[in-house]
């Protein structure tokens, strides 16, 4: 979450009208350091470049916008399945400007130059106090950071005590400074695999004699997945073949898995079964069921 939110301000400092062509012409660059004393003599040390550093102090769950229930995500194949919502975060940023021009006495001064850039990215962060990353055309990172807002709390008044033991623990004089709030979600990455439509259905064929006897054909569904993405993701168009369960592994029977990734066999006697399947660019694989004791997970064929 973190990178990708050092993504989203850079991107907004960069794409502001004002900050834009400074940067274009290398006479801006955006960092996240610490700002003590090795920092400010890196400024010094670079006669050209101006510096807005944006340097995270804290992280603290924001329980104002916490999600109790869980989510329902639609996945392929009309089957759904549930997710633990994201946790929120503020992010507390200070911003700063710096400017190598030397302090010299009725000669120069970096105070002016630091002004001007520290309103400038003022201005780009109130411009964007509502964020979604996607239309930024931010394209990477987790689905729930892209297609969520971030929000963005400027200069407010409770964010500014202990500015004053924070610059002498950095051993500089106290500068101004923006405190910068970014509320961003953090994705648990908790997802429940859908349950099955069907797992095993067994139709009971039996006589009317009195014995009491009754013969047992199975219907068997079953999923193929690709095992190398996480969470794993179906399969669509693997065959999936039946095999005797004798040495010659003849094919009983052939089913395509469809976008679900799903597969069904019927008419199966006998409780233990063979499968083969194959995709392409995955390697094949045998799997044995049986199906009387056969949990969900035995039903789920995973390909690398």
């Amino acid at each position: 979450m973190l990178t990708l939110l050092d993504n989203l301000l850079t991107t907004i400092l960069i794409n502001d009208a004002d900050l834009k062509p400074l940067y274009n012409t290398g006479k801006v660059d955006f960092f996240f350091a610490v700002p003590n004393e090795d920092w400010a003599q890196r400024v010094n040390t670079n006669s050209q470049i101006k510096r807005v550093n944006i340097y995270l102090y804290s992280i603290q769950e924001n329980r104002d916008v916490r999600l109790s229930n869980w989510e329902t995500v639609d996945m392929s194949g009309q089957t759904s399945a549930i997710r633990h919502p994201p946790v929120y975060f503020d992010c507390h940023y200070r911003v700063t400007a710096w400017s190598p021009t030397p302090e010299k006495e009725h000669t120069s001064s970096p105070i002016p130059e630091e002004h001007l850039l520290l309103s400038q990215a003022l201005r780009a962060f109130a411009r964007n106090m509502e964020v979604e990353p996607a239309k930024l055309a931010i394209n990477s990172g987790w689905e729930v950071y892209l297609n969520t807002h971030i929000y963005l709390a400027v200069a407010q008044a409770e964010n500014i005590q202990g500015q004053g033991d924070f610059w002498t623990s950095m051993k500089l004089p106290w500068r101004p400074s923006i405190e910068l709030v970014v509320t961003a979600p953090l994705d648990l990455l908790k997802v429940n695999p859908p349950d099955p439509q069907m797992v095993t259905l067994v139709q009971r064929f039996g006589s009317w004699d009195g014995t009491g006897s009754f013969d047992e054909v199975y219907i068997a569904g079953g999923w193929v997945v690709n095992d190398n993405l996480d969470p794993p993701k179906p399969i669509q168009g693997a065959t999936v073949e039946r095999l005797s369960s004798d040495s010659s592994h003849t094919v009983l029977g052939k089913a395509t898995t469809d976008a679900s990734g799903r597969f069904v066999f019927d008419g199966l006697r006998g409780t233990s079964h063979t499968f083969s399947v194959t995709a392409q660019n995955f390697q094949s694989k045998q799997f044995t069921l049986d199906l009387t004791n056969a949990t969900v997970e035995n039903h789920i064929f995973k390909l690398t």
